[in-house]
């Protein structure tokens, strides 16, 4: 029992933390400061504990909810941009917890720190991802959380793609773990895996920035436009002001020679006529 709820616990941490950094330091999600989210970081440490102790049994299941449980109530965001993600998460996990696994089928290692050890290197491995993905984390999760609907169908369908194959991956693995060819099999299309989501995030991410290019493009022009409206009315304006200047000095020319001459009553009609 107590070996049991070791495990347990390791589970949770490791879990937790792998969870934690696929979410915020690679999809760039901030962690939620509503109650429910540490409802969601205290599951597996409380829960799952009582569970195995009580011998309810479906330690599984609620393992395989709280994955969805923890992604969505403990990082804000759109729930639905966070439910496709949640699938792409424990996708990338379970792939690098496959990679390691399968390190160790080829190296034929046993052992009890096994487990632990398994553990330490995919979130070793996870934490290398997250540091190479640290620059562009900002763009990364706008390009992932894009609100147009086809990206959002995209995503989930990816997503939903990626989850099943790590699955089949692992039934596989654990149905023939002596299978040398099916492991190479595995290993290359982890790899194969990997390139694919690459592929698809630097896709997502040079559809936003070319889409940030297009709008910030629109602005420059819209600007122009205005610039443009602005100085043609400074100009009209000015030759406006100029023609006032001609016609008014040419009043004064003849309100001065009226003067000259001494036709004070004819100033005065003439100024008369110039009010209308």
């Amino acid at each position: 029992m107590l070996n049991n709820l070791c495990l347990i616990y390791l589970w949770g941490f490791f879990e937790t933390v792998k969870s934690y950094v696929v979410f915020h330091y690679i999809f760039g999600f901030e962690p939620s400061r509503k109650l429910s989210g540490y409802v969601a970081f205290i599951y597996p440490i409380l829960v799952l504990p009582l569970l195995s102790l009580a011998g309810i049994g479906g330690e599984s299941v609620y393992k395989f909810i709280w994955f969805f449980v923890f992604s969505i109530l403990f990082f804000e965001g759109d729930m639905g941009i966070k439910l496709s993600l949640s699938m792409l998460s424990v996708s990338m996990i379970s792939v690098s917890a496959l990679a390691v696994s399968n390190v160790f089928l080829f190296a034929d290692a046993e052992g009890g720190t096994k487990y632990l050890i398994e553990n330490v290197l995919s979130l070793l491995v996870l934490v290398i991802g997250a540091l190479i993905a640290a620059k562009h984390r900002k763009y990364i999760h706008n390009a992932l959380c894009q609100k147009e609907p086809m990206v959002k169908i995209g995503i989930f369908v990816i997503s939903l793609i990626a989850f099943f194959w790590v699955g089949i991956m692992w039934v596989l693995i654990l149905d023939n773990p002596n299978n040398r060819l099916l492991l190479y099999a595995e290993f290359f299309s982890i790899v194969l895996a990997a390139l694919f989501i690459f592929v698809v995030v630097i896709s997502l991410y040079q559809r936003l920035r070319i889409s940030q290019m297009q709008e910030r493009s629109d602005y420059t022009r819209r600007i122009l436009e205005l610039g443009q409206s602005y100085l043609d009315s400074v100009t009209e304006n000015e030759k406006e002001l100029r023609s006032f200047r001609h016609d008014f000095n040419n009043h004064l020319i003849m309100i001065g020679s009226l003067a000259n001459e001494g036709q004070d009553e004819r100033i005065v009609e003439y100024i008369a006529h110039l009010k209308g």
